[in-house]
């Protein structure tokens, strides 16, 4: 059952110039659509009992806020699909990008030159061996690889190769030649096996640093993270240090109406019954204030936490 005083019909047009100016926001803020609403809903309430001087203007204001309302309506639904086709934009372009970023990463990996380190690696082993008779050469004439483990371990089987065929041709081959060509294919092994050592403490060094950037970055993201609920927490202590406040302010005012009720009802004077009649608008009005602050707070209250979960 409605306590409140009836609204004054001049009330209500302020209340539909109010949701006009709502309706024609060219910038609307956070919570713009649902203030809007609220505002609709509470003038329809209000046409239910605010009488107009004449039904003309109850018909002229009544058609004023439908129109207003349509054109929320239509404004609120041209805003969702906007919102929606730049999603679509949005996820279109980042199709195009991902497609494109694989291209641009699948070219790179395919061209990508050595590092230094690989050149110091694959320099020894992809120089071409001086055999008698450049019987290896073609064997260990390698050409540079995109990646060292993969070359490395070409380089192996390349070796064993030379090594197979260097015993195939050792009956071709005179004693000096023998023992040149044994002592070259000596020396690239012993430059092989120096690469895969190098390759190993390389790889071993690159694990080391990978490990301290991974820890790095979770330090990072604890941080961050307690960071986060720390501005979240501090955020909750004021808007329930304020929530308390407005419910204190509410209960005061509370108590302040109801005095005001008991005075009305034992006014002795009709001039004091009008004088405490307003004051009891008056308050109902702050009441009203108060317990929409309250709501807000709350659902912020809720929205903070929330974050926390």
């Amino acid at each position: 059952m409605r306590t409140a005083p009836f609204m004054d019909y001049c009330d209500l047009n302020a209340l539909i110039d109010q949701l006009r100016e709502a309706v024609e926001e060219t910038a609307p803020q956070k919570g713009y659509w649902g203030a809007l609403w609220a505002l609709a809903r509470q003038i329809q309430e209000e046409f239910k009992t605010t009488r107009f001087p004449t039904k003309g203007d109850r018909d002229t204001a009544w058609s004023s806020f439908n129109a207003l309302r349509d054109l929320a309506r239509k404004r609120s639904d041209s805003n969702r699909a906007e919102m929606e086709e730049r999603e679509h934009q949005w996820e279109r372009k980042k199709q195009v990008s991902s497609r494109a970023r694989s291209a641009v990463e699948g070219k790179t990996s395919q061209t990508r030159p050595l590092t230094d380190f690989e050149r110091a690696i694959a320099a020894p082993i992809l120089i071409p061996l001086q055999f008698v008779d450049a019987i290896l050469c073609k064997i260990l004439g390698l050409e540079q690889p995109d990646d060292v483990k993969k070359d490395l371990m070409a380089c192996n089987e390349k070796m064993r190769e030379a090594w197979a065929l260097f015993g195939q041709s050792k009956d071709e081959l005179l004693p000096a030649d023998k023992a040149h060509t044994y002592k070259s294919l000596s020396d690239a092994q012993a430059k092989l096996d120096a690469a895969w050592e190098r390759w190993k403490d390389q790889s071993k060094y690159l694990w080391g640093l990978k490990q301290q950037q991974w820890e790095i970055r979770k330090k990072e993201r604890e941080e961050k993270h307690r960071l986060f609920v720390q501005r979240v927490t501090e955020n909750i202590n004021k808007l329930e240090g304020k929530l308390e406040s407005a419910t204190s302010a509410l209960e005061r005012q509370e108590a302040r109406l109801e005095k005001l009720r008991g005075d009305l009802d034992n006014a002795w004077s009709e001039s004091f019954k009008e004088r405490c009649s307003g004051w009891i608008e008056e308050c109902e009005e702050r009441i009203s204030d108060i317990q929409q602050s309250i709501s807000r707070l709350t659902s912020w209250i809720d929205e903070e936490k929330a974050k926390l979960r």
